[in-house]
């Protein structure tokens, strides 16, 4: 069929296309259209744009850009508006992101000291009376919410003619960072994540409010493994200032959408969230968890390729590829719950995040009993203690006697008994006690050897803290995140530590791709850096050259693995990092976990190349490749835990 044979579509048929408001099917047929007709895509050009709508849904549909994006300088905003540079209360001190619904600034409270950030409302989006006071409206609903997974609202202020929200800040690393970094992540972490987000969003529905906008870069992971939601409540503000009709009057109630307004991402939303925005509830946050899930477990969403319609149509009828075609560890129960969230209709979902969080329970490593808890850290929290037992009073205290019926002080006469009941001794029995015990304990010194056992300094725990040795330049990143981010989910504080005083050049996938070099090291490895300070030395790759024997970097090595050896710290070392470890002699004689990198130099250094991702021999412990982290800061975590040992 030509395309004079085809009957095009209508003016309002194309402002319905271009402000999304037909149903995928028709949204498919009319976008392939376009594609082939030249009189409808001159037609779309002379629609005039609704700025309101469009910039409601670029912030729904694309969130907020990191502002180290690979966007051009020129689409950054410039520098800190006016209006924010001496306001009175909060110090402004630099962009961390921006989008179509605004920019978020992370400033100080000038008298709290507090960090926050300030997320400022796009001008365009508060342009009349009424809309500003649905924003106001809409933020002190969100401002209700109070949970240790939910960011908190602090407060709404103006400057100028510029709108903003004080929210807390969070220091951490988004799922779709951690994920863009490490890989898709362990079953038992990613569940653990994702149950943490839905006791928070269980927290949202009892407030009577749905997100909407639920997907990995909403979802905040701190140092400890603490999961935040972000945006609370936006999504909801963004909803209500666009449904306002420009112009000073303005109506409609406060659960008023325009028509057609699609809030979510592409890659996560549910599928009501398209068909009907308004019907959408709490469930619509379970569809976007699941896909979440979905992403942190196969590295990919649910629906990664095609357009938006192509992702939208996607959600409303596709079944996603099941999990085992990317990996085998997934429990048959974890992909029914998996199966659940991602339900085509609502009612088979979840009914509320509460019921999810229990079923998600035993996956991530706790009892279901526990969800009505936040999870406030990266592993899982203690068993409670047991019910003290009732005490009574000594002398209602029942006799318990461990020889049964014999008893000693009922046969003696009570001449012979002391003043509470018991055996009376003589101070000659006491004398020739004390002197057996004296002859047993010079026997017992005799027998070892002094200056191992009653002059050794008692041994102390290992402190819980990490000195993780970077190269002076061409830094293996993978290496280095993953390692450090596997420590501090065990709660291991990590310093990082660089014989060079500049910024340290990058290698992030490939040895021949390059990042700008970046100050990563937190400390420069000198006299003062005391291995005694440290539970344990981690050396990773890429370029350890200058650590080696006679390199340049060699000596200031040597120092650290002697005090490390001397006070009984542990020698850790990732991928080419063994070659540290193995040219400075310090895995002679020793299993190694195989190393491409380092296979070659095992047998000529007298160490014992083992098939293994990990291998632990005395201090000594090896780890294969970045993708071993979490399995290396089990073995610390462990070593640190258990007492230590005297080689």
């Amino acid at each position: 069929m030509t395309t004079q044979q085809l009957v095009h579509p209508s003016p309002q048929q194309l402002r319905a296309f271009l402000d999304g408001r037909l149903a995928p099917r028709e949204m498919a047929e009319l976008e392939s259209h376009v594609a082939a007709c030249d009189s409808c895509c001159r037609q779309l050009e002379q629609v005039p744009d609704d700025t309101l709508v469009q910039l409601a849904r670029a912030a729904a549909t694309a969130g907020f850009r990191a502002a180290d994006s690979t966007l051009p300088s020129a689409a950054l905003p410039p520098g800190i508006p006016a209006e924010l540079e001496n306001h009175p209360r909060y110090r402004v001190l630099g962009l961390i992101g921006f989008g179509g619904m605004g920019a978020v600034y992370k400033a100080e409270h000038r008298l709290m000291e507090r960090l926050v950030a300030l997320k400022v409302i796009s001008p365009a989006l508060l342009d009349n009376a009424a809309a500003i006071d649905r924003f106001r409206r809409e933020f002190r609903a969100a401002a209700r919410l109070s949970h240790p997974n939910v960011v908190t609202a602090f407060d709404a202020d103006q400057a100028g003619n510029l709108h903003f929200l004080v929210m807390e800040f969070v220091e951490g690393l988004s799922l779709d960072r951690l994920v863009t970094q490490t890989g898709p992540l362990s079953v038992t972490q990613a569940c653990h994540f994702v149950r943490q987000a839905a006791i928070g969003l269980q927290h949202v529905h009892e407030q009577g409010m749905v997100h909407r906008d639920i997907k990995p870069q909403n979802l905040m992971v701190m140092r400890k493994g603490q999961v935040k939601i972000l945006d609370c409540g936006l999504a909801r503000i963004v909803t209500a200032v666009a449904a306002e009709p420009r112009g000073a009057g303005g109506s409609g109630g406060p659960e008023a959408t325009t028509a057609g307004m699609i809030l979510g991402t592409p890659d996560y939303i549910a599928p009501e969230q398209v068909s009907d925005p308004r019907a959408a509830d709490i469930r619509a946050d379970i569809y976007s968890l699941g896909c979440t899930l979905y992403y942190l477990l196969a590295g990919r969403p649910p629906f990664p390729q095609g357009s938006i319609t192509d992702k939208l149509a996607a959600h409303a009828a596709a079944t996603p590829p099941p999990l085992a075609q990317f990996r085998k560890d997934v429990p048959d129960g974890l992909s029914r719950v998996l199966n659940r969230m991602l339900a085509k209709d609502p009612a088979a979902r979840y009914a509320a995040p509460g019921d999810l969080a229990r079923d998600l329970a035993p996956f991530a490593g706790e009892r279901p009993a526990e969800t009505a808890q936040p999870a406030t850290s990266g592993e899982p929290p203690p068993p409670p203690l047991p019910p003290a037992a009732p005490t009574q009073a000594a002398h209602d205290a029942p006799t318990v006697n461990p020889l049964g019926s014999f008893s000693l002080t009922a046969r003696l006469p009570a001449s012979k008994r002391g003043p509470g009941g018991g055996v009376r001794f003589s101070p000659q029995a006491i004398a020739l006690a004390t002197l057996a015990v004296g002859v047993a304990l010079a026997l017992i010194i005799l027998a070892f050897p002094l200056a191992d056992w009653l002059f050794q300094p008692a041994m102390q725990p290992l402190p819980r803290k990490a000195l993780v040795v970077l190269p002076p330049d061409g830094l293996w990143l993978p290496d280095f995140n993953k390692v450090k981010y596997a420590l501090e989910q065990k709660g291991i504080q990590v310093v990082s530590a660089s014989t060079s005083k500049e910024p340290v050049e990058l290698f992030q996938f490939q040895p021949t791709k390059y990042q700008p070099p970046q100050p990563i090291a937190d400390v420069v490895l000198d006299d003062n850096v005391r291995a005694q300070d440290y539970g344990a030395i981690v050396f990773t790759g890429y370029t350890i050259d200058p650590y080696l024997p006679h390199a340049s970097h060699g000596n200031e090595v040597r120092r650290l693995l002697d005090e490390a050896k001397q006070s009984g710290r542990l020698l850790t070392a990732v991928c080419r990092g063994q070659m540290v470890l193995l040219l400075h002699g310090e895995l002679r004689g020793k299993r190694v976990a195989h190393s491409n990198y380092a296979a070659n130099q095992y047998l000529q250094n007298g160490a014992i190349d083992c098939p293994t991702p990990l291998e632990r021999a005395g201090q000594c412990i090896t780890a294969a490749t970045d993708g071993d982290a979490f399995a290396l800061a089990d073995a610390i975590d462990q070593a640190f835990r258990a007492a230590p040992s005297r080689d």
